[in-house]
Order: structure tokens, then sequence, then C-alpha cells
């Protein structure tokens, strides 16, 4: 590195120029991923834990909300809002993770398309007959709710969760696996409605 000494006018104090090539082509650097990652993905839990945020909002708040966040895949969430009329509005939302991972671990600077900066969303509202779906939400009702919270594996290679929107106090279930005894009969029901809520969503296209 050359640095070079000049004089200042009106002054006596010399000061020292910097003219080695890094001072006119600085080192470019990006956060670091795993962070940028992680505050992405708190984004994302936020949309799939808030539908009625997402675009185009929604007043009402859900009767009922479930999702599924596996590993690898996709995490998706549905929600079933209560609406004038004799329909319910359905909501999923999928959050492409796989994708937006993916975008991460690419290396830069050989990385060609730029590291996304939101979470990237799709959200799909489905107007669906609530004499249809009167079966379904009556069970959400009357549901048996498990005594016992379940144990919490930050490394589980899936994530549930359940909130009751419409009981009171809202409960909220987040599981993952090795549950105890008492839960089958929550589980063999979530199974069910996952089931039901995609079906209406198929036969909704």
């Amino acid at each position: 590195m050359l640095l070079v000494a000049a004089l200042p006018r009106g002054g006596s104090t010399p000061f020292l120029a910097d003219t080695s090539p890094q001072a006119h082509n600085p080192v470019v650097t990006e956060p670091d991923p795993e962070v940028a990652f992680a505050a992405l993905e708190i984004d994302a839990q936020f949309a799939l834990d808030r539908p009625w945020d997402s675009a185009p909002p929604i007043v009402a708040r859900p009767l009922i909300s479930l999702g599924i966040f596996p590993a690898f895949g996709a995490h998706r969430a549905w929600s079933v809002f209560d609406t004038p009329g004799p329909s319910v509005l359905i909501r999923e939302i999928a959050w492409d993770r796989v994708s937006d991972l993916a975008a991460f671990a690419e290396p830069f600077p050989d990385r060609v398309l730029p590291r996304p900066t939101k979470p990237t969303l799709a959200v799909r509202d489905v107007n669906y007959p609530r004499a249809s779906l009167s079966e379904f939400l009556a069970s959400t009702e009357s549901l048996p709710l498990p005594a016992e919270t379940p144990p919490w594996s930050p490394t589980a290679s899936e994530i549930s969760f359940l909130r009751l929107d419409a009981r009171p106090g809202a409960p909220r279930f987040v599981w993952t696996w090795d549950l105890p005894p008492g839960w089958e009969t929550l589980l063999t029901w979530f199974a069910e409605a996952i089931r039901t809520l995609e079906h209406v969503m198929v036969e909704s296209r």
C-alpha cells in the first residue's frame, strides 16, 4: 500500500492519502446468511400465525387455525373465518421455505439472484358453503383437549400447530413428536382436518 503525504491549504498538518487498490475497490460484504435467514423465517412464521394480516387483510378473526411445518417442504397454514352470509372464508398460506433457503445457501459472489428480503408466501382465499363445513366446524367445539403439554424438540423434523380461536381463551397447541398419552383423539382429528381443508382448496380451484 502506498501512502502519499499532502499539505492541506491554510494549515501545516499533512494528511495521508491511501492510494491502494482496496481504497477504490472496497470489498463488498453481506450479512451473515444464517442470521439473515433466521430473520426471514421469523417474518414467515408471523405471517402463518396471523393470517388476517396478509393481503388482502381480514377484519374478522378465524374460528380455527392449523398448520404443518416440515423440515423439508413448504410450510402451510389454514384458517377458517366466520363471515356474513352462507359462506365461510378459508385462507391458505404457504411459505416456500425450500426456495428461500436455497437462495441463502448459494455462495456470494457467485450467486446470480439476490437473496430475498421477504419470505416467499402464497396466499389463497376460498369462499366455501358454510353448510358443507358444518360437521367440521361443530367438531372443533366439542374436540377434547389434552391435559398434558407435550415435550418440545427443536430438532424435530416436523412441527404442527392448532389454535381453536372460537373457544374461550383461544387454546393453542404446538407439538413435534413423542407425545404423551391422551393425544390420540386430537391427532386423529387433526389429520382429518388437514385432509378436509386440502380437499376444499383443491375442489375450489
